[in-house]
């Protein structure tokens, strides 16, 4: 099954992946950001009181660790209900009257009281108010006249202020805050401590976590796009490599190597298409090397052959010219050097006839032939000339009308090579029979002979170039008529084959050609 992960696909799988972890990683930093400030929100009330209330209870003032609330220099004082200092740490004694503690910015309950004067049709009035933080009591609004009698409030409780009290609320610009407790010996007493000051350390410890909370996510989302980079390496310049590396192997060596590789479906198919073409590109090397060798055995046998007909030519000519030869034999020698000549022309004809078909721009002549007719006007031919050797020719077609699309000069050549083969290389006095079948796609020509037969270690190898049935090539063949008899019947799309020898033949050649079927 072909994988159907492409590089697009792939990229978008590990965005995907990038941006869950990041907005995962995002909604933790901000989940444990609320949290502080949840936390810090409960600080302004109670919690960081309550990291000493015990102690405070206690009344064991001077081994409290006021620092880890209140930051390292802020000042902290315990006062009773009228403003007596009982403890101070790190500060002078605090004096405090009754109603400036009343008025102080209290940590359980906290308030902002505000006091603003303004006339109103030539009277002064006085506007007091109360603000809490918290909201869980209303915000409460005096308005006054000169004496602090209350002349409207949404508070009954409260129906004037002294002059004392508006005195203070006044002035009530000093930056400390109370914190009210009761010791276990029941005594009531107040916690004094700079305001700004502890509110100060609290963000700074909020900020801090928060600071130490993003620093996390930071070097987490760093290492995850480094993990990412170092994936898409992985997936995308790790095939790269590999063809890069392969490719210059190819151009050191000639020589390549396969590519394992599983990935992208684009990867996969372009290193399949690599390595198919380094595998052709082999074939093509190893062939080229078959073609030179092969070449050079041509020129070799091609010069052998040439060259025997024409040292004797050479030398009965020498001899004639030179006036050595007997008057009696010099009929003799001229009808050597005619014989020589014939043959030499024959082993000419062969090779151009080789060289012509092995070129690319050669091309067949077809014709749509009825082949029984063919056939048997072919061996009737044939057998006038064979039987000078008092060879027989025995045929054996089978009576239907049948067509072929072939170049009749081309195959009428392929049988002659057939023909002069089992004639060369046999005795006098041989039976050649040929037989034609039909089936439904094929026609089928078998042409068989009685002599020596193939030699078995030539059979695989006795339509290769130059291969001929002896182990000398005396008898001056050149080892290209089957050849060219395979090649021509190649061309006209058919096949030629060696069937197995059988009681009456020993040399048996079977061809097939396809029918002619009309578009």
């Amino acid at each position: 099954m072909k994988n159907k992960i492409t590089i697009f696909n792939l990229l978008v799988f590990y965005f995907i992946i990038l941006a869950v972890i990041i907005f995962g990683l995002y909604l933790g930093a901000q989940q444990a950001t609320s949290v502080i400030f949840e936390t810090y929100n409960i600080v302004g009330d109670e919690l960081e009181f309550s990291l000493i209330d015990d102690k405070l209870k206690t009344e064991d003032f001077s081994n409290i660790n006021y620092d880890t609330v209140f930051g390292n220099n802020n000042e902290v004082w315990i006062v009773d209900s009228n403003g007596k200092n009982i403890y101070s740490h790190r500060g002078d004694t605090i004096k405090l009257t009754k109603n400036e503690l009343q008025y102080l910015y209290d940590f359980r309950n906290p308030k902002y009281t505000s006091l603003v004067d303004y006339d109103y049709n030539g009277k002064k009035i006085v506007s007091v108010t109360m603000e809490y933080v918290n909201q869980e009591e209303l915000n409460k609004i005096y308005i006054l006249d000169n004496t602090g009698k209350v002349l409207i409030s949404n508070d009954s409780n409260k129906t004037s202020f002294t002059q004392e009290e508006l005195s203070v609320i006044k002035n009530s610009n000093n930056p400390y805050g109370k914190y009210e407790f009761t010791t276990n010996k029941g005594n009531k007493y107040y916690l004094i401590t700079n305001y700004f000051n502890a509110i100060d350390h609290s963000f700074d410890t909020i900020y801090k976590q928060v600071d130490q909370v993003y620093l996390f996510f930071m070097i987490m989302v760093i290492g995850v796009v480094l993990l990412f980079i170092f994936v898409i390496k992985q997936s995308i310049i790790k095939p790269i490599t590999l063809l890069k590396e392969a490719i210059s192997e190819f151009k050191n060596t000639k020589e390549g190597k396969n590519i394992k590789y599983k990935g992208a479906n684009e990867f996969v198919s372009i290193i399949e298409n690599f390595n198919d073409l380094t595998t052709s590109l082999e074939e093509a090397n190893q062939l080229q090397k078959e073609h030179e060798n092969e070449k050079s055995k041509m020129l070799s046998n091609v010069s052998h052959d040439l060259k025997t007909p024409i040292t004797v030519i050479q030398g009965y000519s020498i001899a004639l010219s030179d006036g050595i030869v007997p008057k009696e034999k010099e009929a003799i020698y001229l009808k050597v050097i005619t014989d020589k000549a014939t043959q030499l022309n024959e082993l000419v004809n062969q090779f151009y006839e080789y060289s012509k078909l092995e070129h690319p721009d050669y091309r067949c002549k077809f014709i749509v032939t009825e082949m029984r007719e063919f056939l048997e006007r072919y061996f009737d031919k044939k057998s006038s000339e064979i039987d000078l050797r008092n060879d027989k020719v025995i045929v054996d077609f089978v009576n239907q009308t049948v067509f072929c699309n072939i170049d009749i000069l081309q195959f009428t050549r392929a049988l002659d090579n057939l023909i002069n083969n089992a004639v060369k290389h046999n005795k006098d006095g041989i039976i050649i029979h040929a037989s034609m079948e039909v089936d439904e796609h094929n026609v089928y020509i078998n042409i068989e002979d009685n002599g020596v037969g193939i030699p078995k270690d030539r059979v695989d190898r006795i339509f290769d170039a130059f291969v001929v049935n002896d182990d000398a090539r005396s008898n001056n063949t050149s080892g290209l008529g089957l050849t060219i008899c395979k090649k021509i019947i190649e061309m006209n799309g058919g096949s030629i084959e060696i069937m197995e020898e059988n009681y009456l033949y020993k040399a048996r050649f079977r061809i097939v050609l396809p029918k002619y079927k009309k578009s």
